[in-house]
This record gives structure tokens, C-alpha cells and sequence, in this order.
């Protein structure tokens, strides 16, 4: 089936013998610009199915559009060679004829008339064939592209939502044809026939392939390089790359289930751990190509990428200073083992005004040593480290002496039945008694030492110190056997 070519929009009078009276006099003809995306296929559709009379004469028209007449006199040749009765070749190639006859009269004749030039200079025209002149004249113009015009956002968009609906508009159209074409039993139409319908309704993306996904040896390059520039770099170098690897997973899915291939639609929350699943063996391949001390990136990123793209739901919906988790930067953004998300900022504040004891501001429990360890290392974390030392040196203030009082003190609060509490009482005076001959530095430890301890029969944490502990029992605000149970946690932690 033979193609049907657009033929070129010329200007009138291209070929008559005043336009190129007109050329041949020096005046600028109006030339289009050449169509190279149009010219291309005609020289394909040549080379691929020959003689292609159709196709040879309209690259002749279009040569002669842009003003390339040598190549539209070789093409016209070419035509009339396979078909002498192409009457487009013969009226071109009779009016190039005339032209260049009316060119040499023309300028004999103005060589006649023309007034004699000086002595001192000679004509330039006079030395020069007139065959390199019309050669020379026949050349193809400049072509320079045209600049488009910057134009606002605004319109920008308007143009892209423009095409969009025609995108649309042009797939329901080749829709209705591509079933025309299934009813004539023509083979291949069903893939084509589903992407059509999906791209009539708007659904781009399950028609579009996904890019495809860099390798991991690639990606642990990447975040080494970039982690040269900050470690942050390197962080959302991973954090992108998981990023990709969950809309890769998503845009497969949906091709997958848009082209009939998938056997049965899951549930969102089963996408959801399937897609987690799969970043976790992507997260541990990062971190197995990555050095030493790059290897909690891996880690940091899949936090990331629970937060920001999975959606993940946290044992707590707004930060301490009641602002939503979604609103927390990714360079302050961490959670720990207990499923709480944290400011970090806010957090490292909470645990300074705790004197340095990592305990959950919001559930009162104690952080695990990974927790620990992921908040001292974090940038928003690092006083916190100092604050850490400064307990453990004051949990080694404490005599052996001192325990042994604390353990007696103990024992009496909590074996203390009596309805006026005596005996506590004159055990609590004895004890500040004694505290009163210790050096200053035993009396800061038995202060400030927080002490890691719970209430056995209730779980909820003490957050106290053993200077308080004892001023709250002689003020009667705590229980003595509460006091009494967290003074023997007390002497076996410093133990």
C-alpha cells in the first residue's frame, strides 16, 4: 500500500519564470525553512522500497522549497529516468532551462549598458564563469533553527495539560481503530488494545515503562563519593535510590495488572510489604557493599523510606511539641526501637534536662543500647555522649560503704508494716545522718545519679535519683515500700 506524502506548502510562483527573474536579479527569495525530520523518511521510504516515484517527487518540491535546486534538478532527473510522463520534473527542469537562458542574456545585456568602469579597477563579475556564478546562486541557504519563546510557568502548564487531553483524545481514537482492526482477526491487537484503553482513561503510567534500575555496586559507588561532600549526601543518595526501587516495583505492578498479566489484584497493605520487603534486601546489599563506617546509611535510608514513602504508622502521632510526625525535615527525623518517632532536636533537649539519662521522654522506658548508640552518633545527638560519661562516672562515685547503707535503708522500707512507720523513719534520719559525712563528690553521685528502675508491681518507670527518693519518702509524698523498692533496684544496679 503505497504511503501518501503531505505535499510542501510552496509559495506562488516558485517555478514561474518571474520568480526566478526575480532570484537570478539578486533579490532574496522567500525560502522555507527545510522540513530534515520530513526529508529523512522520504530517503528512507527510497532506500527501502524502490522506484517510490511519489516519495522522489515530493523531495524534489521540497528541495526546491528550501532553495537546494541542484539537488532538485539531480532528484527530477532521477524521476524522469524511471518515469519519462512525471509531468512536476519536466515543467521544473523546462522552467530551470529558461531561467538559466534568460540569465545569460540578461547578463550580456547588462554588460552592454553598463557604464565603463574606472581604470584602476577591474569588474569582479568579468572574470568569473557565468556556470560558477548560477552554481553559486544554487547553493542551499543557511538554515538556523528558530528560538522558541520563553514562556511563563502558567502557560507552560496550560500547555501540558493541553496535550494531555489530546494525548487522550488521540488514544480514543486509535483505540476504536485498533478494535476495528481485532474484528479482522489481525494478529497482535490485544497489548496494544489494553495500552490504548489505559491511556484513554489517563493512566500514563501503567502504559509507560519504568526505568530501569541501577545496579547496587553502582549505588554503594554513588553514596561513597557523595558522602565525601557530608554524610547527608550520601544519605539521600541512598534514600533515592530506595525511592526508585519502590516506584519501579509500583510501575510494574500496575503494567502488569493493566495488561491482564496478573492473576489477581492484592490489597494496597500487601503491596505495601511487598514493596517493604523488597527495600530491605535492597537496603542489606547496600550495606554489605559499603565500608565500615558507612554502613548505618543503609540502615538510616530504609528508616527514611518507611517515613516518607511507606507510609509507616508510629506509636505516636505528633512530635512533643504537638507538631504532625509528617512535618519533621529528613535531617532531623529518627525512630526508635519502640516504634516512637522523634525531632531529634526535641529529643537530645528532653534527655539534657534529664541529665543525660536515655529514657523515652514519652513512655517513661528505657532506650535500648542500639537506641543509645544511634542517638549519640546522630549530629543533633553528640553533647549527649558527655552527658553519658558524666553518669557512669557517678555510679563509680559511689563507695561500697555507701551500697551497704542503701541496702539496709532498703530492707527496712520495705519490711516496714507498722501504721506509723517508725521504723523507717529513724532508719531514714539515720541515713541522712550518714550522707552528711560523706565527701562532696559521694553527695553529687547519691544527687544526680538517674537511676535506671521500675516499679515492680505497676511496670511504670521510676525517673528519679536517690536523693530524691529519700526527700519524697520523708516528705510523705511516695509510699516508703514504692521508695524501699526502688532503693534495692538502686543497690543492684551500682553493684
Amino acid at each position: 500500500m503505497p504511503r501518501s506524502w503531505p505535499g510542501p506548502r510552496l509559495a506562488s510562483g516558485y517555478w514561474s519564470d518571474e520568480s526566478e527573474g526575480k532570484q537570478d536579479d539578486g533579490e532574496e527569495m522567500p525560502y522555507l525553512e527545510p522540513d530534515l525530520v520530513l526529508i529523512s523518511e522520504l530517503l528512507e521510504n527510497i532506500e527501502r522500497s524502490p522506484p517510490a516515484l511519489e516519495a522522489r517527487v515530493l523531495l524534489m518540491q521540497l528541495y526546491v522549497g528550501c532553495g537546494w535546486h541542484d539537488a532538485a534538478k539531480e532528484e527530477a532527473h532521477q524521476v524522469l529516468a524511471i518515469d519519462g510522463s512525471i509531468k512536476e520534473a519536466q515543467i521544473y527542469l523546462g522552467d530551470r532551462c529558461k531561467a538559466s537562458l534568460r540569465r545569460d542574456d540578461g547578463g550580456e545585456n547588462r554588460k552592454a549598458t553598463a557604464k565603463p568602469a574606472s581604470t584602476g579597477t577591474k569588474s569582479k563579475v568579468k572574470g568569473k564563469d557565468a556556470t560558477e556564478l548560477r552554481h553559486q546562486r544554487a547553493q542551499p541557504p543557511t538554515w538556523r533553527p528558530r528560538l522558541g519563546k520563553i514562556t511563563s510557568p502558567a502557560v507552560s502548564l496550560q500547555k501540558l495539560e493541553d496535550g494531555y487531553v489530546a494525548l487522550m483524545r488521540n488514544a480514543q481514537l486509535l483505540l476504536g481503530e485498533t478494535k476495528l482492526l481485532e474484528d479482522l482477526n489481525v494478529p497482535h491487537c490485544e497489548e496494544q488494545i489494553l495500552d490504548l484503553a489505559a491511556m484513554a482513561e489517563g493512566h500514563l503510567s501503567s502504559v509507560v515503562r519504568a526505568r530501569r534500575l541501577q545496579s547496587v555496586k553502582i549505588v554503594a559507588k554513588a553514596i561513597v563519593a557523595d558522602s565525601k561532600d557530608g554524610v547527608q549526601n550520601g544519605l539521600n543518595t541512598a534514600v533515592k535510590d530506595l525511592d526508585d526501587v519502590a516506584r519501579w516495583l509500583r510501575k510494574s505492578k500496575d503494567t502488569a495488572e493493566a495488561s491482564g498479566k496478573g492473576m489477581s489484584r492484592s490489597t494496597g497493605n500487601d503491596d505495601k510489604d511487598e514493596i517493604r520487603e523488597a527495600l530491605v534486601k535492597r537496603a542489606k546489599a547496600l550495606k554489605a557493599l559499603l565500608p565500615q563506617p558507612l554502613q548505618p546509611l543503609a540502615d538510616l535510608a530504609m528508616m527514611h523510606a518507611e517515613h516518607e514513602f511507606l507510609n509507616r504508622k508510629y506509636v505516636n502521632d505528633e512530635t512533643m511539641s504537638f507538631d504532625p510526625i509528617s512535618s519533621i525535615p529528613r535531617a532531623n527525623f529518627w525512630t526508635s526501637e519502640d516504634g516512637y518517632a522523634w525531632d531529634m532536636e526535641e529529643l537530645a533537649g528532653a534527655i539534657r534536662s534529664g541529665k543525660g539519662v536515655m529514657r523515652n521522654p514519652l513512655s517513661r522506658q528505657m532506650f535500648t543500647r542500639a537506641d543509645v548508640r544511634a542517638i549519640v552518633q546522630h549530629p543533633l545527638g553528640n553533647g549527649l555522649q558527655a552527658l553519658q560519661l558524666e553518669q557512669s562516672k557517678l555510679k563509680h562515685g559511689v563507695r561500697p560503704q555507701t551500697i551497704d547503707e542503701l541496702d539496709t535503708l532498703a530492707k527496712v522500707f520495705i519490711s516496714d508494716m507498722t501504721e506509723n512507720g517508725k521504723p523507717s523513719r529513724v532508719a531514714v534520719e539515720a541515713f541522712v545522718s550518714y550522707l552528711e559525712t560523706l565527701p562532696s563528690h559521694e553527695q553529687e553521685a547519691i544527687d544526680k545519679l538517674k537511676v535506671p528502675a521500675k516499679d515492680s508491681y505497676t511496670g511504670m518507670p521510676f525517673d528519679t535519683t536517690i536523693g530524691e527518693a529519700v526527700e519524697d519518702m520523708q516528705g510523705n509524698r511516695v509510699c516508703l515500700h514504692k521508695t524501699g523498692d526502688f532503693l534495692a533496684q538502686a543497690v543492684r544496679y551500682l553493684r
